[in-house]
């Protein structure tokens, strides 16, 4: 299966059958980048598959063929470690805040409906916090996951 297009959103990922390869791929996080970021990687004999356009976070996914041993774009644990910590607080930053004043408001709307059995209760509001309160999680277990990994190497 090979990575053949990034969804508009960046969140839902094309793969198609081809000859059957064994390709390494990386998704990488970066807060700037300049030229030389992706020419350090593409001397390496990495393919930037996609780049985002956004202006807080910039992630790209990077592809490498191999034979044998599955390569790495990064082998230094503690800057391993450091991208992870430095992607949960950016992340924690911009959901928390959100996520708390959703909360705010769904235990507000409960109050209501049951004080005077009346409310307008935004089931959107639900959903947006599911939603955003998943993808937290996600990135609280990928630096748990990192961290625990490395601990172990060490």
């Amino acid at each position: 299966m090979n990575l053949y297009k990034v969804g508009k959103w960046s969140g839902i990922f094309y793969f198609k059958k081809d000859n059957p390869r064994k390709i390494k791929y990386i998704l990488d996080y970066q807060g700037s980048t300049d030229e030389s970021y992706y020419e350090i990687h593409k001397s390496d004999g990495w393919n930037l598959n996609f780049k985002t356009v956004g202006s807080i976070s910039r992630w790209s996914i990077w592809s490498k063929e191999y034979i044998d041993q599955k390569p790495e774009m990064y082998t230094n644990d503690e800057e391993i470690l450091t991208r992870a910590k430095k992607i949960l607080i950016i992340h924690s930053i911009c959901f928390l805040p959100i996520l708390s004043m959703g909360l705010a408001s769904t235990i507000t709307e409960i109050q209501l409906l049951i004080t005077r059995g009346e409310a307008y209760f935004s089931f959107i509001n639900i959903i947006l916090m599911v939603e955003f309160g998943n993808f937290y999680i996600n990135i609280l277990g990928y630096y748990i996951r990192t961290r625990k990994r490395l601990l172990k190497h060490k």
